[in-house]
């Protein structure tokens, strides 16, 4: 539910479904992918490879293997390897799932009101207020729309409060705008204070 009070004033009422929590998980992961290296964990496994095949190769030639043990070594460390991935995703799926139901996150009600100055965030239990320089980005993901105050951290609001497509499309553009103000009057406010200090 949304109730509109004035251009600059919004309020919204709703409550989150698991479908959209694992969407919220899955774009956390996203951007949490952006700082990870995988070039380490290819050369691992890339070194593990050569160490594995070259070892077999050597049992070969002085007799300890034959090719069939051989060729079932060299296919268990390919396929433990896509094990170990899937295994890595499989787990913290289900932890989160588990997690979404003991805390009852489906069950509880979200009040969230935005104004010219701050967003605020109510739930059940617990009340927060984020100033707009305090936010990094607004994302439209389409079935969710994020707030997010760093690359891990954030809230979003669910697409089917919003009464249509432009109604959702509107409010994000609303709020990058509010964001682009907010950090553009804090930086200068920044160089305003440094200046004055060199002086």
């Amino acid at each position: 539910m949304i109730d509109e009070i004035a251009p600059s004033n919004l309020r919204f009422e709703f409550q989150v479904t698991k479908d959209e929590d694992k969407l919220f998980r899955t774009l956390v992961g996203k951007k949490l992918k952006t700082f990870l290296d995988r070039r380490i964990h290819r050369m691992v496994a890339v070194v593990a490879f050569v160490i594995v095949v070259t070892s077999g190769y050597i049992a070969l030639d002085r007799g300890w293997l034959t090719p069939r043990v051989m060729f079932m070594s060299i296919l268990s460390f390919v396929l433990g390897e896509f094990y170990m991935f899937f295994m890595s995703i499989w787990p913290a799926r289900r932890m989160f799932d588990r997690m979404f139901e003991l805390d009852q996150i489906g069950e509880m009600r979200w009040h969230v009101v935005f104004d010219d100055f701050s967003i605020i965030v109510r739930t059940p239990n617990v009340e927060s207020r984020m100033c707009w320089d305090g936010i990094a980005e607004v994302e439209d993901s389409e079935t969710i729309v994020v707030i997010w105050y760093n690359s891990r951290q954030g809230f979003y609001i669910p697409a089917r409060v919003f009464a249509d497509t432009s109604a959702r499309t509107a409010f994000t553009k609303w709020a990058s705008e509010h964001v682009r103000r907010a950090k553009a009057l804090s930086a200068s406010t920044t160089s305003a204070s440094a200046t004055l200090a060199e002086n």
